[in-house]
């Protein structure tokens, strides 16, 4: 009686291993894409509408604050989600009118709303359950897209015409539009969509 053993691959030349490899992976590509489906179908999915408590069923952006609250900026208002029920603001709760465009939380709990109408915030560590809008000059300003808040707790708005610093705090709120030179565009007029700062 003989034993004939099998080489492992690791004995085989390169070029068969190559080949087996390029041979199985097909193979592990069908066995993936017949996962995918019995996977997503195992996710749990839930979908909210107005009836649920949602502001609108249009909804702008959707984003986490630091205490994990769900946040939907809408058409109609803006809403909040603890995970099991929305709470809703709208201009009955302070928002100037116009769809809710951005939010944004302040690195001190203040949220910052911007929407069709101008500027509103809130301090849910006063206790406030309302906003209180910004009274700001907003001519010229167009369709605002971001919030952001830098190091120094300036806060910026990326807005379609261009982009400005809002300082929301004190007695005499301001906006002011901030120069970016001159640039080379077609139709004169910057679009600021997003804002970052670098390190």
């Amino acid at each position: 009686m003989s034993f004939v053993r099998r080489p492992r691959p690791s004995d085989l030349p390169t070029g068969e291993r190559h080949g087996r490899v390029k041979r199985l992976c097909p193979w592990l590509a069908v066995l993936a894409l017949l996962a995918c489906p019995a996977f997503a179908e195992s996710a749990r999915r839930t979908q909210y509408t107005t009836l649920e408590g949602l502001a609108d069923d249009h909804i702008h952006k959707i984003l986490t604050d630091s205490r994990s609250l769900l946040w939907f900026c809408t058409r109609h208002g803006l809403s909040r989600f603890d995970g099991t029920r929305f709470t809703s603001y709208s201009v009955s709760q302070g928002l100037p009118p116009g769809e809710v465009m951005a939010l944004l939380e302040t690195r001190s709990g203040i949220y910052l709303a911007a929407t069709g109408g101008g500027f509103a915030r809130l301090d849910p560590g006063e206790g406030a359950t309302r906003f209180v809008r910004i009274r700001v000059d907003t001519e010229g300003m167009a369709r605002v897209e971001a919030l952001f808040e830098d190091r120094q707790h300036r806060i910026w708005v990326a807005t379609d015409g261009g982009l400005f610093q809002l300082d929301p705090y004190g007695d005499r709120p301001s906006l002011r539009r901030v120069g970016l030179g001159n640039p080379p565009i077609d139709n004169g007029q910057i679009v600021t969509l997003s804002l970052l700062e670098d390190t």
